[in-house]
C-alpha cells in the first residue's frame, strides 16, 4: 500500500508540473473514470471468463480505472503519447497503477508514420478505436473476448516493439495500412494461486520476449468517399505463444497461432453498427492436440434518439475448441465456450459524462446460463 501511495504521489507531482510550468498548454491531458454497479443471478460458484463474474453474485459497487491519457507534438513531425490507469486488480481490489501505452511517433507522410513503444495492437475496430475510457464507448463493457488482457482476454490486444502505418487517398475511396513487429505474448499462471482452476492470464511480454519468434500483425482498412460513415477492414496477427508456468499442474504448452480478423462499422450521428469476426487458428507444438480453429464474433447496434439517448443491445459468441491447449484449464486461458446476449440504454447527460444500464444474460455451454445487471457512470475531463 505504501508503495501505491508513494506511485500515486509521483504521479500527481509530474502532472502538477507541468501545470506549474506552464508546459501543460503544450500538451492534451485528458482522463476517463467510471463508476459501476453489478449483480447477477449466478449460484456459486459458476465458471465465468477468468474469475471475471464471479463477485457480481451478491451485488457490488467497483471503481473503473483512473485513466490518464498525455500526448504532445514536440515539433510538427515528432510526437509522444502515455496513458496511464490507476486500477484494482482484478481478484484482490487492490490499487496499482498500469502504463497502458507509450509511445513515440515519427511523422515522414500521410502515407507513413512510425511509432515504437507499447500500444494497442491493430487488431480488428473496437481495439483501435475505444481505449481505456468506458466514456468513449457505448457499451459499459467491451465485448468478452476483446476484453485486455488482465481481465481475463484472449486476444493479445498490447503489445511493445514497432508499429508503422499509413494513408492512401484513391478514389473513390482512402485505404489505411498497418504494419507492427512486436514482442509475442506468453501464458502466465492464475494470480493468486487459489485461483488456478480457472486457467491462466495472457501476458504481452513489456520488457523481454520469451522466445525468438516475433509477433506480426496486419491491418487494412477502407472508407468510400460517398459514404463516410462505413468503414470494411481485415486484420492478422502471427505469432508463437508459449504456457509460463500456467493452470494448477504447470503442464508446458506452446502453439503456433493465427488470427484472423475482419470487421464492418457504420457511424453516423443516428446509427451506430459494429460487427466483428475473429478466427484463431492454434497448433500444437508440444502435444498430439493438433490444429484447432477456434471462432469469436459480436455484432452491435444502437440508435441515438433526441441526441441524448441510446438504445443499444449486442450478441457475443466464443467457440471454442475443447482440445486446444492454448484455451484448455490446465495449460492455457482456460477460456469457456459461451453466448452472450445484452440489451442496455445509455443516456448522455452532458458531452462528458453518461449514464448507462444494461441486462446481460450468460450462456456458456458448460454449466449453468445466468443474468447480469449493470449500471454506470462514465465521464471523462
Amino acid at each position: 500500500m505504501k508503495r501505491m501511495l508513494w506511485q500515486i504521489s509521483l504521479l500527481t507531482l509530474l502532472v502538477s508540473c507541468l501545470f506549474e510550468n506552464g508546459v501543460a498548454g503544450a500538451f492534451e491531458f485528458k482522463g476517463f473514470g467510471d463508476v459501476t454497479y453489478a449483480d447477477s443471478t449466478a449460484v456459486y460458484p459458476v465458471n465465468p471468463i477468468n474469475n471475471q463474474d464471479r463477485n457480481n453474485i451478491t451485488g457490488r459497487f467497483a471503481l473503473g480505472a483512473l485513466d490518464l491519457y498525455v500526448s504532445q507534438a514536440i515539433t510538427d513531425r515528432l510526437e509522444v503519447l502515455a496513458e496511464i490507469a490507476i486500477e484494482p486488480a482484478r481478484d484482490s481490489g487492490e490499487m496499482g497503477i498500469d502504463l497502458e501505452r507509450f509511445q513515440i511517433g515519427y511523422v515522414f507522410s500521410d502515407m507513413l508514420k512510425l511509432r515504437a513503444g507499447r500500444f494497442h495492437t491493430i487488431l480488428g475496430y473496437w481495439n483501435t478505436a475505444y481505449h481505456h475510457g468506458a466514456q468513449i464507448q457505448t457499451s459499459i463493457d467491451r465485448p468478452v473476448f476483446l476484453r485486455f488482457e488482465d481481465g481475463g482476454g484472449i486476444l493479445p490486444v498490447h503489445a511493445v516493439g514497432l508499429w508503422a502505418e499509413g494513408r492512401f487517398r484513391l478514389s473513390p475511396m482512402s485505404i489505411q495500412y498497418g504494419v507492427m513487429f512486436t514482442n509475442g505474448s506468453k501464458v502466465v499462471g492464475a494470480e493468486p494461486a487459489s485461483d488456478s482452476s480457472l486457467g491462466g492470464t495472457l501476458d504481452m511480454n513489456n520488457n523481454m520476449d520469451n522466445n525468438t519468434n516475433k509477433q506480426v500483425t496486419l491491418q487494412l482498412r477502407v472508407r468510400p468517399y460517398m459514404l463516410r460513415a462505413l468503414s470494411v477492414g481485415v486484420s492478422g496477427n502471427v505469432a508463437r505463444v508459449q504456457g509460463v508456468d500456467p493452470g494448477p499442474a504447470g503442464a508446458p504448452m506452446e502453439v503456433s497461432q493465427q488470427i484472423y480478423s475482419a470487421d464492418v462499422e457504420y457511424i453516423d450521428r443516428y446509427v451506430e453498427f459494429l460487427a466483428e469476426y475473429y478466427a484463431l487458428r492454434d497448433k500444437d507444438e508440444l502435444g498430439t492436440a493438433g490444429t484447432n480453429t477456434n471462432a469469436a464474433y459480436y455484432v452491435q447496434l444502437g440508435v441515438t434518439l433526441a441526441d441524448r439517448f441510446i438504445p443499444y443491445g449486442r450478441f457475443e459468441r466464443m467457440s471454442i475448441r475443447e482440445g486446444d491447449p492454448y484455451f484448455n484449464v490446465l495449460t492455457g486461458l482456460g477460456t469457456p465456450d459461451q453466448k452472450k446476449y445484452l440489451v442496455g440504454l445509455r443516456y448522455n447527460l452532458t458531452q462528458n459524462s453518461s449514464l448507462k444500464g444494461e441486462v446481460n444474460w450468460i450462456e456458456p455451454t458448460a454449466g449453468h446460463g445466468y443474468s447480469l445487471y449493470q449500471s454506470q457512470w462514465a465521464f471523462e475531463f
